[in-house]
């Protein structure tokens, strides 16, 4: 394809080029907006740990909706190129099951929270100071000072005392 071709092309299509750049544009802007939303609320209602979760969770939804509602206007079929996604995530999922079931325990923890940063916690045979939690692990320090990372899909499934 040469300059004139190439030129032809993305004036035929113009269009529909800027209304997918509009749509990624207003797409991410929403996105930020909601964002800084989670922020303020969870701030009110939440943890730090919440807080960052859900807002980035809620970012990256917002722009993954913005892409396939640009890809749809520009004549891309999204309907097979969600199937292919769902196909990979099944495939990703079945490869990487440890991986998310200690991303699942991590929001349990988030959520349920059955401990809190600060708490001094024993569980998975671990006792120590609770220093961060996010989606993969729970952060301990121990009374000697020793740094304890224990995957959360561990400390879901093993009794937790707290206290």
């Amino acid at each position: 394809m040469d300059i004139k071709q190439l030129f032809n092309y993305l004036m035929k299509h113009y269009p529909d080029l800027l209304a997918a750049v509009v749509i990624m544009g207003i797409g991410f802007l929403c996105a930020q907006l909601f964002k800084r939303f989670a922020h303020r609320y969870i701030n009110t209602h939440g943890s730090p740990t919440e807080k960052r979760f859900l807002s980035n969770f809620i970012y990256v939804v917002i722009l993954l909706l913005a892409l396939i509602i640009a890809l749809t206007k520009l004549g891309v079929p999204t309907a097979s190129l969600i199937t292919v996604l769902g196909a990979a995530g099944l495939a990703l999922s079945l490869a990487f099951k440890d991986f998310l079931a200690n991303v699942i325990a991590g929001f349990t923890i988030i959520f349920m929270k059955p401990f809190k940063i600060g708490d001094t916690v024993e569980t998975a045979g671990r006792k120590g100071k609770v220093v961060n939690i996010n989606v993969f692990s729970t952060q301990l320090v121990s009374d000697n000072g020793q740094k304890i990372f224990i995957p959360n899909s561990k400390v879901v499934s093993d009794a937790i005392v707290n206290g």
